[in-house]
């Protein structure tokens, strides 16, 4: 069923205290689902270590999202908040503000999952502070790019491989991207 609530005006609800619980709802649905899916997909190899303690995918999920929903002594829910207001480019469509919950969710996950592995293998632990310890001493950024992280010395280069860059992907034409349904349709009409 498609919902009827916009998560940008969503997003604006919440950032002025005055989001109804059934607009929270359905944002952590969202958030879930996407949870999941990028948990199905990002992390194949983790459910080897979750299986362990008999989580299920869905569990680790809700687990994962759940300090976004987390309210202060005055009702706020502050991460979203805080996210949402220090985002840039400032977030005014509605294809942004989905673009920036999936971004949200992601950050959140990879926390938690990088919290999962630490508990479980004490080695990788030690090797994922000593990789952090010198990207910070070094001055490099870590780039999550098409499911990858890369260690880059400067935002501004980042030659991975042959992908194109944003001027690129931005002169695409809009009929790539559009439901196949419909070009299948178009070719057939001319």
């Amino acid at each position: 069923m498609k919902s009827t609530y916009s998560v940008l005006q969503i997003f604006h609800s919440i950032c002025e205290n005055k989001s109804s619980r059934s607009e929270v709802n359905n944002l952590i649905e969202l958030s879930h689902n996407y949870a999941c899916t990028y948990l199905k997909y990002r992390y194949k190899n983790l459910s080897r270590v979750l299986m362990a303690e008999d989580l299920t995918l869905k569990e680790i999920a809700i687990d994962a999202i759940a300090p976004l929903f987390e309210r202060n002594e005055n009702g706020e829910l502050t991460q979203i908040i805080k996210a949402f207001n220090n985002w840039t480019p400032k977030i005014e469509t509605e294809e942004q503000a989905v673009f920036f919950l999936n971004r949200l969710v992601a950050k959140s996950i990879e926390k938690y999952a990088s919290e999962l592995l630490r508990q479980s293998d004490p080695f990788f632990s030690k090797i994922l502070d000593s990789v952090n310890y010198l990207i910070d001493k070094n001055g490099y950024l870590k780039k999550f790019i098409i499911g990858t992280t890369y260690i880059v010395e400067n935002e501004n280069i980042i030659k991975i491989g042959a992908l194109p860059d944003r001027g690129f992907i931005s002169e695409l034409p809009i009929e790539l991207f559009t439901d196949k349904k419909m070009q299948f349709q178009k070719y057939l009409i001319t």
